[in-house]
C-alpha cells in the first residue's frame, strides 16, 4: 500500500517507466523547500491535503466516484446528526476511502476530545479503495482496523461467534441496488445465464439463507429480494447494531416504496 516501484513499465504501454526519475526528483525537490514540520503547520496538514486530492480524483472519476467517495457535505450532516461520542465503536461496512470513519474523528477532536477516544472500523471489497481508506486514516492520525478484498453481505470480517460484531455507530453509503449483492466477487462476471442458474440454486423456495443471522427481522420477507440489494445492507447495518446503537445511512430514493402488485404473491408491503 505504501510502496510503490516507480520503475516499472507505465500502464499506457510506451514503453516507458511509471514515472521517470527526472519526475519523482522535483516532486522532491518541490516539497523539500517548504517546511511541513508539527512546529510550521497543523498536524493533520497532510490527512487534509491528500482529502482535498481524493475530491479532486473523485470530481474527475465522474459516476464511479460513488464506489469510494461520499460527498463531505453529505457525511458532515450523518456525524453532526449521530454526534459521535468518546467510547464509541464506529463502523462503515462500505468505507471506500474512509470518509466517514475520518468526519466521526473530526467531530470529537471539534468537541475537545482527542481522536482515539473512539475506535475505527471499515470493510472495503475494492482493494485500491481499501488503500485510499487506510493511508486517509493514517493521515488523520487514526488507527482504524480496515478490512479489504471481501464482500460485506457475502463475507463479513467483523464477526462474534459466528454472527456480526456489534459497534454502538454505524455510517453507510452502499452501493445502491446492487442486483447480485448475494454473489461473492470471484462470482460476479458477465455471464448472466450462469448468474440466474446460481440465483435459482441460492434462492429456491425459502430465500437466501444468512449463516450470519442478520436477516429475518419482521414478517414481510424471509431475505432480501435477490435483484435488489439494499434492503440487504440496510438488515446487516441493524445487525450491527448494539442495542443502543445509532446508525446514520444513505439511501436510494425509492428504498422504502411498495412492493409492485404480484411481486409477492399479489399483496403489497413496504421494503
Amino acid at each position: 500500500m505504501f510502496t510503490v516501484d516507480w520503475n516499472q513499465p507505465a500502464p499506457d504501454a510506451s514503453g516507458k517507466k511509471l514515472i521517470p526519475n527526472e519526475v519523482v526528483h522535483a516532486l522532491i525537490s518541490h516539497f523539500n523547500e517548504i517546511d511541513l514540520s508539527n512546529q510550521s503547520v497543523p498536524p493533520d496538514v497532510l490527512g487534509r491535503a491528500y482529502e482535498y486530492l481524493i475530491k479532486q480524483f473523485a470530481d474527475d472519476a465522474g459516476a464511479k466516484a460513488g464506489e469510494f467517495f461520499t460527498p463531505p457535505e453529505v457525511v458532515d450532516t450523518l456525524v453532526r446528526i449521530l454526534e459521535p461520542k468518546p467510547g464509541d465503536t464506529v463502523y462503515d461496512p462500505t468505507c471506500g476511502s474512509g470518509g466517514m470513519l475520518v468526519h466521526s474523528a473530526d467531530f470529537l477532536r471539534e468537541h475537545g476530545h482527542h481522536a482515539t477516544a473512539a475506535r475505527y472500523f471499515g470493510q472495503e471489497m475494492n482493494w485500491a479503495n481499501a488503500a485510499i481508506g487506510k493511508i486517509n486514516s493514517v493521515l488523520h492520525a487514526l488507527e482504524a482496523d480496515i478490512k479489504a478484498g471481501a464482500g460485506t453481505i457475502t463475507d463479513p470480517q467483523f464477526l462474534d461467534h459466528g454472527k456480526v460484531k456489534k459497534f454502538s455507530l454505524v455510517l453507510a453509503n452502499f452501493p445502491f441496488s446492487d442486483e447480485f449483492w448475494w454473489l461473492k466477487p470471484e462470482q460476479q462476471t458477465d455471464d448472466k445465464k450462469k448468474k440466474d442458474k446460481l440465483k435459482r440454486e441460492v434462492f429456491g423456495k425459502e430465500g437466501y439463507k444468512d449463516p450470519f443471522g442478520r436477516f429475518g427481522r419482521g414478517t414481510a420477507f424471509r431475505s432480501p429480494p435477490a435483484g435488489y440489494g439494499d434492503y440487504a445492507f440496510i438488515l446487516h447495518i441493524l445487525a450491527s447494531l448494539t442495542d443502543e446503537g445509532r446508525a446514520g445511512v444513505v439511501c436510494p430514493q425509492d428504498v422504502l416504496v411498495p412492493w409492485p402488485a404480484g411481486d409477492r404473491g399479489g399483496d403489497r408491503r413496504v421494503r
